[in-house]
């Protein structure tokens, strides 16, 4: 269920400089709710996500990894490696903030971040 969302419009973007498309909260609280990179091909963006109550589930190369309130984590969307989703033995809803964002440069801002810091 979407909470709310802004969408932007970047008229005369900065060269180099990601541009945010999407800022938005949704409350997940069910198992349907499951994203995975392999089937998001045309999906060229990236990807915060932000739980503020809940937990949801991001999983990569590594396995998966419990994103509890107050545990964020960044992926290129349509990354085949990766998929977010509500986990089946949650017990409460997922609440998240997130925001998409591509442009110039942002696969190699992404893939530095992921690199120095990981995804979670």
């Amino acid at each position: 269920m979407h909470l709310w969302n802004t969408v932007f419009e970047t008229m005369r973007p900065f060269k180099g400089l990601p541009r945010a498309l999407i800022v938005a909260s949704e409350q997940q609280y069910s198992a349907s709710y499951y994203h995975e990179g392999k089937h998001r091909p045309h999906d060229n963006y990236g990807l915060f996500k932000y739980s503020l109550a809940g937990v949801g589930a991001f999983r990569d190369a590594r396995g998966e990894h419990r994103t509890p309130a107050g545990t964020g984590f960044l992926c290129w969307v349509n990354d085949p490696r990766t998929s977010y989703y509500y986990p089946a033995d949650a017990r409460q809803p997922w609440e998240f903030i997130y925001v998409t964002f591509s442009g110039p440069g942002t696969r190699d801002l992404v893939n530095e971040m992921l690199s120095r810091y990981g995804p979670v």
